[in-house]
C-alpha cells in the first residue's frame, strides 16, 4: 500500500482556547510527515481483486520537501484538551458599573497665568512627596489613636500645601514619626499653625456672662394719682419691697414675711403681693394676697383685699353671742358665714374703687387666702378660704401635712381661673374649709404662688417647707440653686425675720413675689 508524504510547520494552533505552548526558539525548521492516503473506494479491501486497489498499491512515494514559509494547514496535528471552566460565570449588569471620571493634573509654570480655579492647578515646582507605607507593628506593640481633629483646628488647605512624611519602617513600629519641616506661623480663621508642630485647636468660644439681676426702685408712685384723688387713704401707704411681720398670742404665734421677687426688682416695678396679719383675744386672722402681674393696678388690690377681710373678721369676732361658743356646730356655722362675709366685702370694696376712679374692675385682680383661727372657751377651730392659686397647708404633731382647699389654677402653668373682683370670687367664698379639732395641729401656712411653684407639688413639697422652718437650712433642697444657711426660722426669737432670710433661697426659672405666713404653736411641740 503507497503512502503520500506532506510536510507542514509544527505550530501553535490558532485558537483562543488552546493552551499556551511554548516553542523552542530558533528558526523554524520544516517537518516531513507521512500520511497514509484514504483509499479510492471506501468499501474496496485489501484481496479483493479490485483493479483501483491494484493500481494504488503499485504507486510508489514520493517525498516532497515543504518549505518554511508555507502556511499551515487548517487543522493541527493533534487536537488540545477540551477547555474546562473551574469557576462559575459572574455576570456584572451595566446599571452595577460604576466609572469613575478621570482625574487631569496640568503643571505649568508658577508664572503663568491661567483661568482655572486656584485648587485645580499644580505648580511645576511643587512635587508630591511619595508617602511611605507604615511600618508593621511589633508584636504586642498597642499603637494608640488619636482622636481626629475638629473641622475648627484643621488647618486651611492650600496650592502648597503636601502631606507630611509618615515614618520609614526602619524607624521601628514604637517609634515617634519624623517632625514635619519647620513652616512659619500660619492662620486660617480660628486655627493657627506654630512651627514644627500640629495646628493649635480653635480657642473656645467665650461663655455668655450670667445673667445679672439688677435691685432697681420702682419708677412710678405706688398709688398713681388717678387713684390717690379718689381714695386718699391709700395715699399713705407706703411702698415696701419686703415686710415683715408677727404677733404672739396666748400658745400660738403668727408671724409673715413678703419680699419683692427679682422680675420686680430688675424691671423697676413694685411689688405685687400682700400679707396682714392681726388679732384680738379671741381671734387671729391671716390673709396673704397676691395681684395679678398683667393687670395694671393688682398691687393696690391686693392691699385693699387683705385689710378688707382682716378688718371685717375682727370686728365680726371679737363679741359673738354665748350660746353660739358654747355649741361646736353653731359656731363652726357662724365662722364660716363669716370668712365667706368677709372674702365678698374684699370683692365689693374692690369693685366700689375701680367705679369711683374709673378704672374697670379687672384692673385690680388678685388671690385672697385667708385663715381664721378662734379661741373660744369651750372650742377651738380654724377656717380656711382660698380664691385663687396659692396654697394653705398645715402641719401635724406626727410630722404629717395636709393641704387645706384646692388652688383655682388654669389649663397652664401660671394661669389662674378665678380672681377677686370677678364673679366667680362670690361663688369660691362660699367654698371653706373647717378644722375642728386643733389638738394634732401645730402649724398652718399660707403663701403665695411665688413658694407654691417652687415646691410644685406641694402636697408632695409641704414637708421640706416645714422641716427647715424646725429645723434650719444646712444645704439648698434637690433642685435649688442656692439657699442661704441659717438657723430653724420658727426658732427664733423673731420669726419674721426668720422668714424673710429663708424667701431668699434661688431657683431657676423662679423670680415671682414671694409670702408666707404662719402660725405655730409656742412653744414648739414637735421635732424632726
Amino acid at each position: 500500500m503507497g503512502k503520500e508524504i506532506v510536510d507542514f510547520e509544527a505550530r501553535q494552533p490558532n485558537r483562543p482556547d488552546a493552551p499556551a505552548t511554548p516553542l523552542a526558539a530558533g528558526p523554524t525548521q520544516p517537518v516531513t510527515l507521512t500520511v497514509a492516503p484514504a483509499p479510492a473506494n471506501p468499501t474496496a479491501s485489501p484481496g479483493s481483486g479490485s483493479p483501483n486497489a491494484a493500481a494504488t498499491s503499485d504507486k510508489p512515494a514520493v517525498a516532497k520537501e515543504v518549505p518554511p514559509d508555507r502556511p499551515a494547514p487548517d487543522r493541527p496535528a493533534k487536537l488540545p484538551a477540551p477547555f474546562v471552566e473551574t469557576s462559575p460565570t459572574v455576570h456584572i449588569t451595566r446599571e452595577d458599573i460604576k466609572l469613575q471620571p478621570p482625574t487631569v493634573t496640568v503643571t505649568v509654570p508658577a508664572s503663568a497665568v491661567v483661568s482655572a480655579p486656584a485648587d485645580k492647578v499644580k505648580p511645576a515646582s511643587a512635587q508630591a512627596q511619595p508617602v511611605a507605607p507604615s511600618p508593621p507593628a511589633a508584636e504586642g506593640h498597642v499603637e494608640e489613636k488619636m482622636p481626629p481633629a475638629s473641622p475648627a483646628s484643621a488647618p486651611a488647605k492650600t496650592p502648597s500645601s503636601s502631606p507630611a512624611p509618615l515614618p520609614s519602617p526602619a524607624e521601628g513600629a514604637g517609634s515617634k514619626p519624623t517632625a514635619p519641616p519647620a513652616v512659619s506661623p500660619t492662620t486660617s480663621g480660628n486655627a493657627t499653625t506654630p512651627k514644627g508642630g500640629a495646628p493649635s485647636p480653635a480657642p473656645a468660644p467665650a461663655l455668655p456672662k450670667p445673667a445679672t439681676w439688677k435691685n432697681l426702685p420702682a419708677k412710678e408712685p405706688w398709688c398713681p394719682p388717678v387713684i390717690a384723688a379718689q381714695a386718699p387713704e391709700l395715699r399713705k401707704v407706703a411702698a415696701a419691697d419686703a415686710v415683715a411681720t408677727e404677733r404672739v398670742l396666748p400658745g400660738w404665734r403668727a408671724a409673715g414675711a413678703s419680699r419683692r421677687g427679682r422680675m420686680h426688682a430688675n424691671g423697676g416695678t413694685h411689688r405685687e403681693d400682700s400679707l396682714t396679719i392681726d388679732a384680738h383675744d379671741r381671734a387671729t386672722v391671716l390673709c396673704v394676697s397676691d395681684g395679678a402681674g398683667s393687670c395694671q393696678h393688682s398691687r393696690i388690690g391686693s392691699h385693699v383685699a387683705v385689710h378688707r377681710v382682716v378688718e371685717v373678721l375682727l370686728a365680726a369676732t371679737e363679741k359673738v353671742d354665748p350660746a353660739i361658743t358654747a355649741d361646736a356646730a353653731k359656731l363652726k356655722d357662724f365662722l364660716s358665714a363669716r370668712v365667706t362675709e368677709a372674702a365678698i366685702a374684699a370683692t365689693d370694696a374692690l369693685l366700689d374703687l375701680a367705679k369711683k376712679t374709673g378704672c374697670a374692675p379687672k384692673d385690680f385682680r388678685c388671690t385672697l387666702l385667708t385663715a381664721l383661727h378662734y379661741r373660744g372657751e369651750s372650742h377651738e377651730l380654724l377656717v380656711t378660704n382660698q380664691i385663687g392659686d396659692g396654697a394653705i397647708c398645715l402641719l401635724r404633731k406626727d410630722q404629717s401635712t395636709a393641704r387645706l382647699g384646692a388652688s383655682d389654677s388654669g389649663a397652664h402653668s401660671g394661669e389662674v381661673s378665678c380672681f377677686v373682683p370677678d364673679d366667680c370670687a362670690r361663688a369660691k367664698a362660699r367654698c371653706v374649709e373647717v378644722v375642728s379639732d386643733l389638738a394634732p395641729v401645730e402649724c398652718v401656712l399660707l403663701c403665695s404662688d411665688g413658694i407654691e411653684d417652687p415646691f410644685y407639688p406641694l402636697e408632695k413639697q409641704a414637708g421640706d417647707i416645714f422641716r427647715q422652718f424646725y429645723t434650719g437650712v444646712e444645704k439648698p433642697l434637690k433642685d435649688f440653686k442656692a439657699q442661704l444657711p441659717q438657723p430653724a426660722p420658727l426658732l427664733q426669737e423673731s420669726a419674721a425675720w426668720g422668714l424673710a432670710q429663708w424667701l431668699e433661697f434661688e431657683k431657676r426659672g423662679e423670680n415671682d413675689d414671694r409670702t408666707v405666713a404662719v402660725l405655730h404653736r409656742l412653744p414648739v411641740n414637735i421635732s424632726f
